[in-house]
């Protein structure tokens, strides 16, 4: 559904950088869906950390330890995607307008949210027992590298990794 939602949100044939290099309307659509998987699976894992903290103190060190560790592993592919996402609303914004491309932003921004409170409610229907069970299970996991990005996502980071800048 949001590889969907963020494929509708290009309107023009080519998308042209300020630079003289451009990105192709298909190129455009790929890249955004990986980001936009990227970001959700971020939002998603730290999410998910603070609530598990927050429900369980007495769970909110390894859930800390388990937020480094993800980071080290995974800061490199989320700054790029970052720059990526800047660099198509910069071409959105030549291509169209500001208007254009802050709506694109926002839109990101919606489906990102939409999809962790999706996530998040899902856990919270659990009972508190099955949620501990959840929080731990996903502290062990994190720690282990089970949700990093080249595991979970291995085709977007390779389409975030082959971008060349």
């Amino acid at each position: 559904r949001t590889q969907l939602l963020l494929c509708m949100l290009f309107t023009s044939p080519v998308l042209t950088t300020q630079a003289e290099t451009s990105i192709s309307h298909e190129q455009a659509q790929s890249l955004m869906r990986a980001v936009g998987q990227i970001y959700l699976r971020e939002q998603m894992t730290f999410h998910l950390l603070a609530d598990c903290s927050r429900e369980f103190k007495h769970l909110g060190e390894s859930a800390g330890r388990a937020k480094e560790e993800w980071l080290k592993s995974n800061t490199p592919t989320i700054e790029k995607s970052k720059r990526i996402q800047e660099r198509v609303a910069e071409s959105i914004q030549a291509q169209q307008s500001d208007f254009g491309a802050v709506k694109f932003t926002l839109d990101i921004e919606t489906l990102i949210h939409n999809g962790v409170t999706s996530f998040r409610s899902e856990l919270a229907n659990n009972n508190r027992k099955q949620r501990h069970y959840l929080c731990n299970r996903l502290i062990l996991s994190i720690s282990a590298g089970e949700w990093d990005l080249s595991r979970q996502l291995p085709d977007e980071v390779t389409i975030i990794s082959d971008f060349e800048e």
